[in-house]
């Protein structure tokens, strides 16, 4: 990235510091490519799986904003609520527990948020809570999803994703 930058603007990158950065830090890439399993490999290559963070930069954050469409708000909170209670006798038995509470911390959140995504929906008139039935919904929805994240992290290295497939089946249905 960072030599590609230095290409287009006729600069050359300091021999030195490509130097670090080749032989002594591990690139984005490698570190992604190090965690990805056989299967996930398989799957980006033959393009089942799209939006991996190999496509993009470090902290970069891309959500899967269709599932607001896909599944609505109350199903979405339902499996949250599932998720958080599937934890309680790791929590009373204390297995990991630094990690169970943590955990437990953040999918309240995650459901906290997924209740103020669906008021601010109602702001506009709409109601996610079930799926989107049409396109029109199906954009909305997906939309809706993208803001809440938006606003949770200041815009920062967000990323819309590659939903057009998805919109692009819902439209045709």
């Amino acid at each position: 990235m960072v030599e590609g930058s230095c290409k287009a603007y006729n600069r050359e990158l300091d021999p030195m510091i490509k130097k670090i950065f080749t032989e002594y830090r591990k690139t984005h890439n490698q570190g992604v490519f190090d965690v990805y399993t056989p299967d996930i490999l398989r799957c980006r290559k033959s393009g089942v799986l799209t939006g991996l963070p190999d496509a993009y930069g470090r902290g970069r954050i891309i959500g899967d904003y269709r599932r607001v469409a896909l599944y609505g708000i109350d199903y979405l909170m339902k499996d949250k609520f599932a998720q958080f209670t599937s934890l309680q006798s790791d929590l009373e038995n204390g297995v990991n527990l630094e990690a169970t509470i943590r955990l437990r911390e953040e999918i309240a959140e995650q459901h906290r948020a997924l209740g103020q995504i669906k008021e601010m929906a109602a702001k506009y008139g709409c109601d996610i809570s079930g799926p989107a039935t049409n396109a029109q919904e199906a954009i909305q929805w997906t939309y809706f999803g993208y803001l809440a994240a938006v606003k949770s992290q200041n815009g920062a290295a967000m990323s819309f994703g590659r939903v057009s497939t998805f919109l692009g089946c819902v439209h045709r249905t």
